[in-house]
């Protein structure tokens, strides 16, 4: 069933002023970026690239979504079997939503666009990304624990990540306990449903159950060791582009930097910005490169090229795939973009 929505002014007033927000931070943090840089030395720096390793450097950045393809799809199993370029094409779709859009609707447009396109309930697809998220929390808590141990980090940087970390322990802690023991948690659905007859026709319960069944793949212990291998290279593989990238523009940075680089800008993926990350990005790859001496010319034409390297191949394919792909989902997208509101409500479109 179709679905539209007109946004209240308030709703319109928050997103403007969350734009306004992003705006003004972006805009400072480019004034922090180039304040007192040459720009001569800047095009010096780029004209040098090694395009060898920039060619590389690419194909890493198409490699690490396909790797996120292959652990997604684990996470569908076993009562759906999408297929890898379904979940590939989501994942360039919403990376185009997340460049061109003043707010994140990526995991909002990768539910719709695979249960639009593989016929797959909404819920079950948006209770494998919060599967996700909770899987890449903790390897990033890991990662953090890591580099502190080489890199002194600011302290608010890992303090705030460590409650974020902390919080994806106790949630997977809890889905697992429900994967384990899903007849009981269906059944007391079933009995709050019974004496609330109104979540039944709101949807609740098929909502419920869809959310459960994707939980099944943690009750095989090889399809949970997958997910972890896999999301360990989800997160080694973007390591190893920012490495290339530094390699491809000479810049005398140890390897560590590289995953310093990782995570000081996956923390940071918080701080409202411009669209597609312009200025904060940006800044945060200066101030990563800065902890290991790299001179801010050689940091600000790093923090270019990474940020094309990160959003222009991406958006590309996700223009041909949303050309190419569901009338159905372009249909529905003015609504799926009312959703990404917290006042929005989506509902299960399965």
């Amino acid at each position: 069933m179709e679905k539209e929505e007109v946004l209240s002014p308030k709703m319109a007033f928050k997103r403007k002023g969350r734009l306004a927000i992003g705006t003004i931070l972006s805009l400072i943090c480019l004034f922090l970026v180039f304040r007192g840089i040459q720009f001569a030395e800047v095009k010096e720096i780029l004209m040098k690239a090694n395009c060898l390793f920039l060619a590389f450097a690419i194909a890493i950045a198409i490699a690490n979504y396909m790797i996120l393809a292959i652990r997604w799809k684990l996470l569908f199993y076993p009562h759906h079997m999408p297929r890898l370029s379904e979940l590939f094409s989501a994942f360039m779709v919403a990376q185009l939503a997340n460049t061109v859009l003043p707010v994140r609707l990526s995991p909002l447009i990768r539910a719709y666009w695979v249960s639009e396109i593989g016929n797959v309930s909404t819920t079950f697809v948006l209770s494998t990304i919060v599967i996700e998220k909770i899987l890449d929390g903790l390897v990033f808590l890991f990662l953090l624990g890591l580099l502190l141990l080489f890199v002194p980090l600011p302290r608010w940087l890992w303090v705030s990540e460590l409650g974020a970390g902390i919080a994806c322990v106790v949630l997977l802690l809890e889905l697992l306990l429900m994967a384990h023991y899903k007849e009981r948690v269906m059944d007391l659905v079933a009995r709050v449903v019974r004496v609330f007859p109104v979540l039944n026709r709101l949807g609740v319960s098929q909502g419920a159950y869809s959310a459960l069944n994707s939980l099944d793949v943690w009750r095989e212990t090889g399809k949970g060791l997958q997910l972890w291998g896999w999301s360990i290279a989800v997160w080694g593989i973007p390591v190893l582009l920012n490495y290339y990238t530094m390699l491809a523009l000479h810049i005398p940075a140890p390897f560590i930097a590289a995953l310093a680089l990782l995570v000081v800008l996956q923390a940071g993926i918080r701080i409202p910005s411009s669209l597609g990350n312009i200025g904060v990005f940006h800044y945060l790859c200066v101030f990563s490169l800065s902890l290991f001496s790299v001179d801010k010319p050689a940091a600000v034409s790093y923090a270019i090229v990474l940020h094309l390297l990160n959003f222009l191949p991406q958006s590309l394919l996700g223009v041909v795939y949303l050309w190419q792909g569901s009338c159905g989902f372009r249909r529905r997208l003015p609504w799926v973009l009312s959703a990404s509101d917290p006042e929005g409500k989506p509902t299960d479109a399965g």
